[in-house]
């Protein structure tokens, strides 16, 4: 431990898989293995590497400090960590591809939040894929959240640590954020709009605080060389100060700059996906920020969804802000028309910088 907190390097060994350790202990032995396929190499070489992976994983991970209990149901029951031991767990119910728990700091009162994977069971095995999901999660949450020696950016959910569960999963740990998701909120807001409690400028300010704190955790997150891939409104949480955090990095990726290539990516939620996914181009940084177009659009626009808007937005079609003239040029725009039409330009070389 350096100053109470898990070291990059401990974090990383203890997340992995025996089917890691077996391909590590086999890369040293100068063997190239498939965990899958044991039998395409000599059976007194695998046998070695079972060995020596099987304790290497035990040795790393009865040295972890921060790990959970469960029943006999394999039902998360207490949750140690940060020298804490968390009580009253509870379910809270299922979000961003897995279950997140709810534990209370005994002394004061503090509620943190346990991710795992759907129809996980703490005392039975983990499939290699809820593994490996997990693990890189994690490690993509720990580097935007500050890694060892940083701190946290105000609008990215905070991760409390990596506790290990009784058969080796590589849970979540992070703060809770207690007052709903983005998507709720703008929900709410457009319901007062509608019903005359609030005006459409009050409304369309506090869209633009919400905005603003999204864009923020963005600025943070790109700054640290990440992308998301997976931002909409049900992934940014409201905490009970008001503050919007930026969270679920399942598919986050490192890349070199704004321009920078990811590779292998073929995943963004529907709605929300850049031209460049579907056709030609590399997704990069700039993907995300066509992402924070559409959220842009959507939250200010009260009658997103509602009638002909559902039917005229799509990815490949950009919404009814985008005005056209009959020479494809634009129209008259608004201030807010410019922002939303140059993030969400085709073009992801033409989008505008989050700054």
């Amino acid at each position: 431990l350096q100053e109470d907190r898990i070291p990059d390097e401990a974090f990383e060994m203890c997340g992995r898989s025996l089917n890691d350790w077996y391909r590590d202990v086999a890369r040293a032995n100068g063997s190239v293995l498939d965990p899958d396929k044991p039998d395409t190499i000599d059976p007194t070489v695998w046998a070695k590497i079972k060995a020596i992976g099987d304790a290497l994983r035990k040795t790393a991970q009865d040295a972890y400090p921060d790990r959970a209990e469960c029943n006999a149901d394999g039902q998360l029951t207490e949750v140690k960590l940060g020298g804490v031991t968390y009580k009253d767990v509870k379910k809270l119910g299922p979000g961003g591809g897995g279950v997140v728990y709810r534990a209370v700091h005994p002394e004061t009162g503090e509620a943190i939040v346990i991710k795992t994977p759907i129809g996980f069971v703490a005392n039975s095995a983990i499939s290699e894929n809820d593994h490996q999901s997990l693990r890189r999660e994690g490690m993509s949450h720990r580097a935007v959240s500050g890694g060892e020696h940083g701190e946290c950016p105000k609008n990215i959910l905070g991760m409390k640590g990596m506790v290990m569960a009784p058969n080796g999963a590589p849970l979540i740990a992070m703060d809770l954020a207690d007052a709903g998701d983005a998507d709720d909120y703008t929900n709410a807001m457009g319901a007062c709009e509608s019903s005359g409690l609030m005006s459409e400028p009050a409304r369309q300010a506090m869209m633009a605080a919400q905005m603003r704190d999204i864009m923020l955790g963005m600025k943070a997150m790109q700054a640290k060389g990440m992308t998301h891939h997976d931002l909409k409104s049900a992934n940014v949480f409201l905490t009970g100060d008001g503050t919007f955090k930026v969270a679920d990095f399942g598919l986050a990726e490192h890349v070199d700059g704004h321009d920078s290539p990811v590779l292998g990516l073929d995943e963004f939620t529907p709605g929300y996906a850049p031209p460049e996914l579907l056709g030609t181009g590399a997704v990069t940084q700039k993907s995300d920020n066509f992402t924070l177009g559409e959220i842009l659009e959507r939250v200010t626009d009260p009658l997103r969804k509602q009638g002909v808007y559902a039917e005229r937005f799509s990815s490949a079609n950009p919404g009814p802000s985008r005005k056209t003239t009959s020479d494809g040029g634009f129209s008259k725009e608004t201030s807010l028309d410019r922002v939303i039409n140059r993030l969400k330009d085709p073009d992801p070389s033409k989008r505008q910088s989050i700054d």
